[in-house]
């Protein structure tokens, strides 16, 4: 089954691993953001989420992956909804940010950073990075609108399948 973003927390857990490892510091700055580690984690950033007509425009299309400079982008990223640490907004678009500094301390693919850091740790062996539409046809509900989890409103690239 796809899990969307209840995966997030398996972000999360990764980036606490790598805390752990001591190899991250939540306090730290996310490359040259005004933001840190933890406010990422915890949607205090200030970063908006992607939406709006374009976000709307892109589904309808059913345009392909938006490379990420593209994203940002279009997004106005770097226009911040609130100084960081002083509102709380969703955004996927800080658990983008995440899903790098992930696969960059890790000098691997986010599918396999995972595996390490999250499912081999738990004995979990059956959840797996959806890949493309294909890895949604496996899933209870099929794929009859032929959903690619890597679409423009994926950019963090977490879209797990599992079984219950």
């Amino acid at each position: 089954m796809p899990s969307w973003s209840i995966t997030k927390s398996v972000l999360a857990s990764a980036v606490l691993r790598l805390v752990d490892l001591g190899v991250v510091d939540l306090d730290s700055r996310f490359d040259d953001w005004p933001l840190t580690v933890r406010q990422l984690l915890q949607h205090t950033s200030g970063l908006m989420n992607y939406g709006g007509p374009t976000y709307q425009q892109a589904v309808s299309a059913g345009e392909t992956v938006w490379p990420v400079d593209d994203l940002l982008r279009r997004c106005s990223a770097r226009e911040l909804l609130f100084a960081p640490g002083e509102g709380w907004a969703y955004s996927n678009i800080g658990y983008l940010f995440l899903r790098r500094l992930i696969e960059r301390t890790i000098e691997c693919d986010l599918g396999t950073a995972l595996h390490r850091l999250v499912f081999e740790p738990l004995h979990v062996t059956r959840t797996h990075i959806a890949a493309g539409p294909a890895d949604m046809i496996q899933t209870l509900w099929g794929n009859p609108n032929n959903y690619d989890p890597r679409g423009p409103f994926m950019a963090y690239g977490l879209d797990l399948r599992s079984t219950p």
